[in-house]
């Protein structure tokens, strides 16, 4: 269960401990020119913004910030510019259906998990950050991005993702569509990776994925974070993979999984750590799951 007071309320925000320093004000025609060189506060769901830079102008139906740089206690974001588009100023009472974003980010900075639980209290276990490139658009509750890179610091893993997300800032009814147009990682960053983001339920596949050395995957990702579709291709240092399944993890049955998977030249005695077995292709249909840190298929 967790703490909802800890979750900003787009439709609730209170700020206290405001700081705003405003440099180069300038009024041209209808529209506001500014710098900020300082920004902080702290909003009541306790998030805390440490500093915020940017150079922006402010119109009737537009708030544009370029050069940005936005900084908490766990994240470091970079982006080349970040707007808010609205058909006037009512449109902020309905900030999360009617305020269109637009945002170019820079893998110069970074962004915590930590930092998203503000947003979605669900991620507060996970602890790792991940660099993004790319332009992201559309309100908080139809998010989407036509080209996002995202990567691990030490880039051993990196993706070039297509998606859309509606159902923001409710994570747990948020719908994904993602195309994973490529992926590419070490099985070491993979695996403490999938460790961070799916705790206790990823460890039975440690000596799995730990076996695969160099990964290079596309494919596809549809449904929720907890209940999913993935479907796709996988080359691996001992052979290539292939799955068609449904996912789904829970409190109470822990990963469960069905669908069908299959490898061609793949080397299944490495997978097992069984010198008996070679490199064999296949074909199956599995169900089976992941509970107290044990794989079961049938």
């Amino acid at each position: 269960v967790y703490d909802d007071s800890a979750r900003i309320n787009f439709s609730d925000l209170r700020v206290d401990s405001i700081c705003l320093n405003l440099d180069n004000i300038l009024f041209k025609n209808d529209t506001l020119f500014f710098d900020i060189s300082e920004r902080h506060f702290i909003e009541k769901s306790g998030f805390k913004l440490h500093n915020l830079t940017a150079n922006g102008y402010v119109m009737s139906s537009q708030a544009m910030l370029e050069n940005v740089r936005i900084r908490d206690e766990y994240s470091d974001v970079q982006m080349g510019f970040f707007s808010l588009n609205f058909d006037d100023i009512k449109s902020f009472k309905y900030f999360i259906e009617q305020v269109r974003m637009d945002a170019l980010f820079s893998d110069a900075g970074y962004v915590s998990f930590q930092s998203l639980v503000y947003f979605a209290p669900v991620l507060r276990s996970v602890n790792t950050s991940l660099a993004p490139n790319g332009v992201v658009t559309g309100t908080v509750a139809n998010l989407k991005s036509d080209s996002l890179y995202i990567g691990t610091l030490d880039k051993g893993v990196e993706a070039l993702l297509k998606f859309r997300m509606t159902g923001l800032p409710l994570i747990d009814e948020t719908i994904i569509y993602c195309d994973i147009n490529e992926l590419r990682g070490n099985s070491v960053s993979t695996n403490r990776l999938l460790e961070e983001l799916f705790g206790k339920s990823a460890h039975a596949f440690r000596p799995y994925i730990l076996s695969l050395g160099s990964i290079n995957a596309k494919g596809k990702f549809t449904g929720l974070y907890n209940d999913f579709v993935a479907t796709g291709r996988m080359r691996t240092g001992i052979g290539l993979l292939g799955v068609d399944a449904l996912f789904t993890n829970s409190i109470e049955k822990g990963t469960t999984f069905k669908g069908r998977f299959s490898g061609l030249d793949f080397n299944v005695g490495a997978l097992l750590k069984s010198p008996l077995l070679d490199k064999t292709s296949f074909d199956v249909s599995l169900e089976g799951g992941l509970a107290d840190g044990m794989l079961n298929t049938k």
